[in-house]
């Protein structure tokens, strides 16, 4: 359905309740967007798991285990020891075809961030214990489309020749995540361990999307602007707890691991939100309307709001031979039924007031956020080699789909996103010094996908359209990224030299 498909709709006080209602419900519900925050494997942590594609579950042995399995911490013997690694990432994404029939949205990114910052802390009096400690980018996300289009176009039909047409739309979306966690694992025995990861989460998010579409007819030698325009800004924060469960079972040539990633518990957040729709001179082309200007606007500041992550279960079995170690993971995650992310209060929100009743405009949830999160699977296998007694190379591939591939329906407004998955391949290289490992990483992915529907077409728009051309499924997605990754660790102390 058209976004704008509501200005067929004579407003008028005396029209039935029905009516105004159907017609609010069109204005409160808005177009897709495209987002990269729709991807739980996005992200790879450590020099050995960003080399063999995040297949860890099993074999981890470094301080990357406080995120991939705490249990496998127990079986760790370097009790001191530093990680700092670095992403350097580049990527371009295009939607064909996404604002109308050969209009394409494109965007070039280029980044670096800190992936992941972690330790362990050795404490001699417990010696089956391990602690370990990691500071982490979760998500890293910033996606920008925008695009003008001018043409010459019969868009008003009643008038007879063509009319200049205008479209903008710009689309920004910025996602950052940070964790912060603590683990803790105790070895049960020999082959056996387990352990829990508590993490603080912060996340931040600023969303904008702006739609303008304009027309100048002339009639009777009178020229006029006929224009509908869409705005929506939300930013918000949240502060979430995460819980992470993890076993590990070593049975020197079998390394099995098992992991539970407990449903978010949130502990606060908030939101701003403003939303705006707006149309001109609609009842010059259109003398049924009773009214052809019309506003509906809002804004609310701290407003409610709780991101939810969901329950998943990761398995990884791994061998390791004298010189290659193979691994297999998966990870399900549960799905997250629709929820209101961002609660507001109903008020009235549409000018001229008389248009429509305040009763019913207050029924409405203008401002607030849907959000969901469908059930994925996600797969992966590494390899690792003993090149020498100071080379590994390290290779691996994972799947990375998209838990928001199949959308739902929910009462209000949803930042909803792009549905294309991603395939990552992954390689690398471990150096080891005398007290330290150096490892150089590069992860290839992209997403592919067809026949979608358009975000929206500024290609033939029409009055009856909402200045819109016909929204088409003839879109086509693809993405394709490069990431580079350097991670270093120092060993400052073996086990048998700690003083304490």
């Amino acid at each position: 359905m058209n976004m704008f498909d509501f200005l067929i709709f004579d407003i008028n006080v005396g029209m039935k309740r029905e009516l105004v209602s159907g017609f609010i419900m069109l204005i409160v519900i808005s177009f897709n967007s495209y987002g990269q925050d729709n991807h739980y494997w996005y992200m790879k942590y450590g020099g050995e798991a960003s080399g063999m594609g995040g297949a860890v579950i099993a074999g981890t042995r470094d301080n990357s285990a406080v995120f991939y399995n705490p249990g496998a911490l127990g079986f760790i013997d370097d009790l001191s020891i530093s990680v700092n690694a670095t992403v350097y990432m580049a990527q371009l994404s295009r939607i064909f075809n996404g604002a109308g029939d050969g209009l394409t949205l494109k965007q070039w990114r280029y980044t670096y961030f800190p992936q992941m910052l972690s330790g362990m802390l050795p404490f001699k009096k417990l010696e089956r214990w391990r602690f370990g400690y990691t500071l982490m980018s979760r998500y890293n996300s910033y996606y920008r489309f925008n695009i003008l289009e001018t043409a010459k176009y019969d868009v008003i039909e009643s008038i007879d020749g063509e009319e200049s047409f205008v479209g903008t739309y710009e689309y920004f979306n910025d996602i950052n995540e940070q964790w912060g966690g603590l683990g803790a694992s105790y070895r049960v025995s020999d082959i056996f361990s387990l352990g829990l990861t508590a993490f603080a989460s912060y996340r931040n998010q600023f969303y904008q999307q702006v739609y303008n579409a304009r027309t100048v007819p002339v009639q009777d030698t009178n020229y006029f602007l006929v224009s509908l325009g869409d705005y929506d800004n939300i930013r918000y924060i949240h502060w979430k707890l995460i819980i992470k469960l993890g076993f590990a079972l070593d049975l020197e040539k079998w390394k099995i691991g098992l992991s539970m990633t407990m449903p978010s518990i949130a502990i606060y957040g908030d939101a701003d939100v403003q939303r705006e729709i707006n149309l001109t001179n609609f009842n010059r082309i259109n003398p049924e309307l009773a009214s052809g200007d019309l506003l509906a606007i809002d804004r609310q500041t701290f407003l409610p709001m709780h991101n939810r992550s969901p329950l998943s279960i990761a398995i990884g079995i791994r061998h390791q031979g004298d010189k290659t170690s193979i691994e297999i993971d998966g990870e399900y995650f549960f799905g997250i039924k629709p929820y209101k992310m961002i609660d507001a209060e109903g008020q009235p929100f549409i000018y001229p007031p008389e248009l429509v009743p305040e009763d019913i405009q207050e029924e409405y949830d203008f401002l607030a956020v849907y959000n969901y999160a469908n059930p994925v699977l996600n797969a992966g296998i590494g390899l690792k080699h003993h090149f020498s007694a100071k080379v590994d190379m390290l290779c691996g591939f994972h799947t990375d789909f998209n838990f928001k591939r199949y959308e739902e329906e929910a009462d209000g407004y949803l930042i909803s996103s792009g549905s294309w998955n991603l395939y990552h391949f992954t390689g690398g290289i471990s150096y080891k010094m005398k007290s330290s490992l150096i490892s150089l990483g590069l992860n290839y992915y992209f997403g592919i996908e067809n026949d979608i529907p358009q975000l929206l077409s500024f290609s033939a728009p029409k009055d009856y359209l909402g200045l819109s051309g016909e929204i088409t499924e003839d879109a086509y997605v693809r993405v394709h990224g490069l990431a580079g990754v350097i991670s270093f660790t120092y060993f400052f102390q073996q086990k048998q030299d700690l003083p304490f």
